[in-house]
């Protein structure tokens, strides 16, 4: 994540998200939550939060590390998972309910 100076003091300068940045509203970010852009290159993209603790999760790091190879690993900004929206979203919906 980008973090840009934005106002200075003599004890610390303050730094910024991205996400503040851009006028993103924090409260959209929950805590304990990670935003990831999902979607093929026939979807639309959509913004999904995932639960933290759901990132581990064998079939989330496989998405990542096949849309890391076929995006480049020099991405930068909110992750991105290439998959169908549906797709994707039924699969959080099984794996969430199994734990």
């Amino acid at each position: 994540m980008k973090v840009k100076k934005i106002t200075c003091s003599f004890n610390y300068a303050r730094l910024r998200c991205d996400y503040e940045i851009q006028g993103i509203d924090q409260a959209i970010i929950q805590k304990g939550y990670v935003p990831i852009v999902v979607g093929n290159h026939e979807d639309v993209l959509e913004k999904i939060l995932i639960p933290m603790k759901l990132i581990k999760h064998p079939y989330v790091v496989n998405l990542l590390d096949f849309s890391a190879h076929e995006l480049g690993y020099n991405q930068e900004g909110t992750l991105r998972i290439l998959c169908q929206v549906e797709s994707f979203k039924r699969m959080m919906n099984i794996i969430s309910k199994g734990k």
